[in-house]
């Protein structure tokens, strides 16, 4: 296994696709600083350094900036293994389909935590000095990063597993990316729904004379709507990372044991499914 997994990260530091996505990040933590001082100094808003840590999750309750770029990066990386012969080599020499798997698994994972490191340390040391110290609490700071970590952690399992089970890399690419989108919109959804209102005001005209109405908001969902919404939003990577980047902290405490558990069912059904692969 150490082997295995020693062979895969000299492949990751000199793989052109990693360190794409590295220069994307480290692109996107600047361009975030960029428009915070910009809408500081022009606009005269104060940016807070803790929402600018937790937009390397997802960007203000919108776009998981980070899970679009490991799905591209995951999937290149690991599709290439298919297209160069690798892995039916390392069958051929002995390696068991566990530590394929699982050592695929870890640099993934490997990938994800540097990508997200190299985008808080940019942030805060280049941020900090013209933001400030941070607002939150020590505890909550430290909750919301645990908790974007275990998100990116899951982005990693599920991306690898369909690398690793999809034989092509243009077709595991285009599954990963569409994956993330088809959350993402899913999530951004969601999230509108449960911010609407349960009472409106409505202007109705009677007799040349308006008149403001209060009634209820048939957009409004009921009890147990609400509850399935926000447990989609919850269970997904990217209404995780949504949640964190738009400082959503009221749900933060229950998202660690779902992304554990997730971890272990994904990564459990993946190894499962890739030991009876074909691999030609």
């Amino acid at each position: 296994m150490s082997r295995m997994l020693a062979a895969q990260l000299y492949r990751l530091r000199h793989d052109k696709v990693f360190w794409s996505g590295l220069i994307c990040m480290v692109f996107y933590a600047l361009a975030v600083l960029g428009i915070a001082v910009n809408g500081q100094i022009r606009q005269g808003y104060q940016v807070a350094l803790d929402q600018l840590v937790f937009y390397g999750y997802g960007l203000d309750s919108f776009i998981p900036v980070a899970g679009l770029v490991l799905s591209a990066v995951i999937s290149f990386f690991v599709g290439t293994e298919y297209s160069d012969g690798t892995l039916r080599n390392a069958l051929i020499v002995g390696r068991t389909r566990a530590e394929i798997y699982l050592s695929h698994v870890l640099v993934s994972l490997i990938t994800a935590l540097a990508y997200n490191l190299a985008y808080i340390v940019i942030v805060i040391v280049l941020g900090g000095p013209v933001f400030g110290g941070f607002h939150l609490s020590t505890a909550a700071l430290a909750l919301g990063i645990l908790t974007g970590m275990l998100a990116l952690a899951v982005y990693s399992a599920l991306f690898t597993a369909v690398s690793l089970l999809c034989s092509s890399r243009t077709a595991s690419a285009i599954l990963c990316l569409s994956g993330v989108m088809l959350s993402m919109f899913l999530c951004t959804y969601l999230n509108m729904q449960l911010q609407e209102p349960p009472m409106m005001e409505v202007l109705e005209m009677r007799d040349g004379d308006s008149e403001v109405k209060v009634m209820e908001n048939p957009r409004y969902l009921s009890p147990s709507q609400r509850k399935w919404a926000q447990a989609v939003i919850d269970v997904l990577p990217s209404g995780q990372s949504l949640q964190l980047g738009g400082l959503n902290g009221a749900h933060w405490p229950g998202l660690p044991p779902i992304s554990l558990t997730l971890i272990v069912l994904v990564n459990g059904a993946g190894l499962a499914r890739f030991r009876r692969k074909d691999i030609k």
